[in-house]
């Protein structure tokens, strides 16, 4: 009963509290919400009884609830009495689920009635927090009226200043613009008057004129003047004076740009920025001067003309008539007339442009202009030679044979096109920068580039064609010298069409780079690689004669590229002739390849005749082994042999060249090899006799006509090896110390020559240095030429030593007379060589 009249007590204190708190509810729940509040206390205390409620209320009846079929609908969410009192009926028994629906209430009322019981103390404890909770309430209640007063007193307060400021600033607003808008109209009517005054000035006062239009135009933006009787009146006057001025402005710029008069277009520039349009107005001018450039192209190459002038001739469509041709060329000759009077006008205004400033502030007119840094004449000329590329391909689409004729003659396009820049360049050079000059000559290139790449691929056929007739598929045979001359000629000729341009000479130098590389790749083709091609014999072997024949055609086509760019490598440039010097680097090569091996195989011919005379005896008076072919023979068999060969190979396998510079110098170095070798092996012959020595004089004066046959050595060039071969002549008829003090020994002939040659005196009393390390005059000879003079002094040294041991193992007492002559000498040179080692 207890807990029954206190849930009764609340009840009512509760309703009480609902009618006394609900204007305040939203106020109470912030207090609520307030963790220190004496509200929030109360309700975590309420909060607590339910929470510890709801957990009791957890327990086996509302588990076994949740599982039973019938009740579990009942917890969700969703519930809906209908359906499920449908589902009743349709399914199952109605008085069953009635009774079983009345024991499950009955079930939940016993358990309410033993929570009741069971927490009455806790509900005691809640109804005492609920009268604390009453006394809260009615505090926070006056207090929050108190605020609402206070809130009220402040807002009348505060509202009137408020309303009356809003009126104030709106009559302040409006006094303000009715000030400016009658300043601004006093204004306008003194500037009309002023405007007036200027106006009967003329065109000395057209540049303030347009300075106050400017103003009047800078009033009517900053606010709209229509509505002032005295404005309307005077609105007619400015709309006609400006569209006067102008009309005035742009007539003076244009009679100026005409007239190549500077002052008249700044003037005409100067209104123009005055009237704050000069953008507007160039970028119209630049439109005008385009389009009436485009009309006159059009009305010079007109195509309809040109091809009545080609049909009235009568000539077959795939030529092009002199007059027509003619004709072309005069036409394209007046357009770059046109072009060039249109670039410099509009160049001129240009440089007007540039030194023109704004009198406010004193940024170049230039500037205010969005050109960038080319200008409105970069501009002008980029849009010129853009019209000028288009419709020269049009013409050159309408008409195949004009096409063909602007093809076949560009350069004649170019050199045009080059001369009209040229003369552009030369009055207004000074106000371009390098780079935008540039900018503009590669600009007009492309106009005509189109035909650029037809005329190159012309040229190389051009040049291709020759190459490809003088070597036709299957044939074995090199080309003639007239071929190759005509092959150079032709070259020589696309060469000098392209000299003008550098740009044009590059690409004409890599397609001559081309054909180069092909005539090459034919005569290796051709060049024979059997064994036969190197063999010297009485008679030149087939293989032979066609490699001399291909090195000779290869060198007379590298030579005559290189005469076709004689004193054009300014206008080649350097990436051209480098280039070039690539290609014909491979028909050097090419050259070098069959002429190296033969002159190596020639000169070791010759080498081994000169061997031969180490099968002579020279000793007294002693017979050769190898007799004379005649008693009074001026020479050795051998020599006659050399004689005999020198000859042969003069006038079978040299004479099939051209004298050029590679092959005089291959020659040369041929004969000095051979003379070199010749005086060696005359300086290392054993038991030289009296006999011998003058049959070695006959020898070497026969070998010295012999080399005479060579047409292409002169004996002054032939250097140290000719001049050691005249000096060993004196020496072979005078005693060794008269050799040793003989002033050509170190200077003309080599001291271990003169060394050697006294010791083939001595009749093997010492050894010479082959001997002792068991090497042949061949090996010996060979070493020689591979190694320094101090290197054969060491060798002689030792040979000397050797001679010295043998003396004193023999236990003679005396050793032969030259022996302290050759040491001396020896020594002396190697003295000699040391210093000058040491020098260099």
């Amino acid at each position: 009963r207890a807990v029954f009249r206190a849930r009764s007590v609340w009840a009512a204190k509760h309703r009480v509290c609902k009618q006394r708190s609900k204007p305040r509810r939203h106020r109470l729940l912030q207090m609520a919400e307030h963790p220190k509040s004496p509200v929030a206390a109360g309700t975590a205390s309420v909060a607590h009884v339910t929470t510890s409620s709801a957990a009791d209320a957890n327990n086996a009846l509302v588990q076994s609830l949740r599982e039973d079929g019938v009740f579990r609908d009942f917890f969700r969410d969703d519930f809906d009495a209908s359906r499920f009192a449908n589902n009743i009926i349709e399914n199952s028994t109605i008085a069953a689920s009635l009774q079983k629906l009345s024991a499950g209430v009955q079930k939940l009322e016993a358990e309410l009635q033993t929570q009741v019981s069971s927490h009455y103390q806790d509900l005691l404890t809640q109804a005492t927090g609920i009268e604390r909770l009453e006394d809260v309430l009615k505090m926070v209640s006056s207090r929050v009226d108190a605020l609402g007063k206070s809130t009220d007193r402040i807002r009348d307060k505060l509202e009137r200043p408020y309303q009356k400021l809003l009126t104030r600033n709106a009559q302040l607003r409006n006094l303000q613009a009715a000030c400016d808008y009658l300043r601004r109209a006093l204004r306008f009517m003194y500037l009309v008057r002023r405007l007036r005054e200027q106006v009967k000035g003329g065109s000395r006062e057209i540049a303030k004129a347009a300075f106050t239009l400017n103003e009047i135009a800078a009033l009517s933006d900053d606010g709209d003047l229509t509505g002032l009787d005295a404005v309307d009146e005077e609105q007619a006057f400015v709309v006609k004076t400006k569209q006067s001025v102008d009309q005035q402005a742009s007539q003076m710029l244009e009679q100026g740009i005409e007239t190549q008069n500077q002052a008249l277009i700044a003037s005409g520039l100067q209104v123009i920025r005055n009237l704050e349009t000069l953008p507007q107005k160039i970028a119209a001018l630049l439109h005008t001067k385009s389009s009436a450039l485009r009309v006159s192209i059009r009305e010079i190459i007109d195509a309809p003309t040109l091809v009545d002038t080609a049909d009235a001739t009568g000539r077959p469509l795939h030529m092009l008539p002199a007059s027509t041709r003619a004709a072309l060329w005069a036409r394209l000759e007046k357009l770059m007339n046109i072009i060039y009077t249109a670039s410099t006008q509009m160049r001129l205004l240009h440089r007007v442009l540039l030194k023109k400033r704004d009198n406010v502030s004193q940024a170049r007119f230039h500037d205010l202009l969005p050109y960038g840094d080319t200008g409105v004449g970069g501009t002008h000329w980029v849009a010129a030679t853009n019209i000028l590329g288009e419709e020269l391909q049009i013409l050159a689409n309408d008409l195949p044979l004009i096409r063909a004729a602007l093809e076949g003659e560009y350069p004649k396009l170019l050199r045009l096109c080059k001369d009209l820049w040229m003369r552009i360049a030369q009055h207004f050079m000074s106000d371009m920068t390098d780079a935008s000059a540039a900018q503009d000559l590669q600009s007009l290139r492309q106009s005509v580039g189109s035909f650029e790449s037809a005329y190159l691929a012309n040229s190389y056929s051009r040049m291709f064609d020759p190459v490809s007739l003088v070597f036709p598929m299957g044939s074995h045979q090199p080309p003639s010298p007239a071929e190759v001359a005509s092959i150079c000629k032709t070259i020589a000729k696309e060469l000098e069409l392209a000299t003008f341009d550098s740009i044009l000479s590059l690409l004409v130098a890599r397609n001559i780079s081309k054909i180069a590389k092909v005539f090459v790749g034919k005569c290796e083709q051709l060049q024979a690689t059997d064994a036969s091609a190197l063999k010297v014999a009485r008679r030149v072997t087939e293989s032979m004669a066609k490699n001399l024949l291909l090195a000779d055609r290869a060198n007379q086509f590298c030579d005559g590229v290189r005469e076709a760019t004689e004193g054009k490598e300014a206008a080649i440039g350097a990436e051209g002739m480098q280039c070039l010097r690539d290609a014909l680097k491979l028909g050097s090569d090419f050259v070098d390849g069959i002429l190296d091996p033969l002159y190596d195989a020639l000169t070791a011919y010759l080498l081994d005749i000169v061997r031969m005379m180490h099968e002579e005896s020279y000793s007294g008076s002693a017979r050769s082994k190898m007799a004379f072919s005649q008693p009074d023979s001026p020479c050795s068999e051998y020599v006659s042999v050399l004689q005999e060969n020198i000859a042969l190979i003069e006038s079978e396998i040299i004479s099939r060249l051209q004298t050029t510079p590679a092959v005089q110098r291959r020659t040369q170095a041929m004969v000095e090899r051979v003379l070199t070798a010749f005086v060696r092996h005359v300086c290392i012959i054993q038991n030289l006799g009296e006999a011998g020595m003058l049959r070695v004089a006959a020898d070497m004066a026969q070998v010295e006509l012999a080399i005479a046959q060579f047409q292409s050595v002169k004996a002054a060039n032939l250097g140290p090896s000719y001049k050691a071969l005249r000096a060993l002549r004196p020496l072979l008829f005078i005693e060794a110390e008269q050799i040793a003090k003989n002033p050509a020994v170190g200077q003309t002939i080599s001291v271990s020559l003169a060394v050697h040659h006294i010791l083939s005196r001595t009749s093997n009393n010492i050894k010479p240095p082959h001997t002792l390390k068991g090497w042949s005059t061949e090996q010996y000879e060979h070493w020689l030429s591979m190694h320094s003079e101090a290197d054969a002094l060491a060798l002689l040294q030792q040979a000397l030593e050797a001679y010295a041991a043998q003396v004193q193992a023999a236990g003679e007492k005396q050793f032969d007379r030259v022996y302290p002559i050759v040491l001396q000498m020896i020594a002396s040179g190697r003295s000699t060589s040391t210093s000058t080692a040491a020098a260099n």
